[in-house]
């Protein structure tokens, strides 16, 4: 599978479309079918309700998923913390597959506390859902990333959720990175990850000045993300798929330059 070639870890699936549990379903046993047992898939639980979130995680569990990225839904409008847990425990509850919690603004859970999730909160999530193993962290604190590191279990990972912190929160702790930016520049992400992981630090910032260089706010710097594009394309040998891949990249720049400058974060 590309992915793998690529150097990813895992693949984050059906991410926020239109599409019902079932089809999710469908759509991860291809993915498990085509990438075998090489590459990690994450089920995203980002339906529109608890219950249609559990009917879809078990069913992705049975199709293959490895692990869920927590999302909450749009209408979830919690006014204590204590709301947030047991949300989130119903959930873990209902799976034997792996969690990785996800609080981020968009939830709107800062109304409760300033980090969307206390690191006390979330020290009793773990306690108390074993599946709960990792955590996206989208709040762009390195802080933040050090309080968490400094008080949970070392085997409890820390992924980055933001393209543009991966490097001093690696430092600080984190493993990784969910990232955006590397369904356009795949290389210079995971060389910026492999390098910083390593020790690397010296690698991992001119990996990371190759991925900012791609100014993606003019046509120059749009025409330099559709070659790198490519360029990762081109190693799948696959010419319907990079033709599909050209064809889309062309529609999305030419209706709006500016949405992969907002895409990169």
């Amino acid at each position: 599978a590309l992915a793998k070639d690529l150097g990813y870890s895992y693949t984050l699936l059906c991410s926020e479309v239109a599409i019902t549990p079932e089809e999710n379903a469908q759509f991860t046993a291809w993915a498990r079918e085509t990438a075998g047992k090489g590459l990690g898939l994450f089920f995203h639980a980002a339906f529109g309700t608890l219950a249609e979130n559990i009917e879809a995680v078990k069913l992705a569990e049975m199709a293959g998923a490895d692990i869920v990225l927590l999302s909450y839904p749009p209408q979830f409008w919690p006014t204590s913390e204590q709301e947030i847990y047991d949300y989130t425990k119903q959930f873990c509850d209902a799976t034997n597959l792996a969690v990785m919690l996800f609080p981020i603004p968009l939830w709107g859970f800062e109304r409760v506390h300033p980090a969307g999730m206390s690191v006390e909160l979330v020290r009793k999530l773990l306690k108390d859902c074993p599946n709960i193993v990792a955590i996206k962290e989208a709040g762009g604190s390195v802080e933040r990333v050090s309080a968490l590191r400094s008080v949970l279990p070392a085997e409890f990972e820390m992924l980055s959720g933001d393209d543009s912190l991966t490097l001093p929160f690696i430092a600080a702790g984190a493993v990784g990175v969910i990232s955006v930016a590397s369904n356009l520049i795949p290389k210079e992400v995971c060389g910026l990850v492999n390098a910083a992981l390593a020790g690397n630090y010296d690698d991992a910032r001119k990996s990371l000045t190759r991925a900012t260089d791609l100014d993606t706010t003019d046509a120059q710097g749009l025409d330099a993300l559709g070659r790198a594009f490519e360029g990762s394309l081109e190693q799948t040998n696959d010419g319907k798929f990079i033709e599909s891949a050209r064809f889309a990249y062309d529609r999305a720049t030419k209706a709006d330059p500016k949405m992969f400058h907002a895409h990169l974060g």
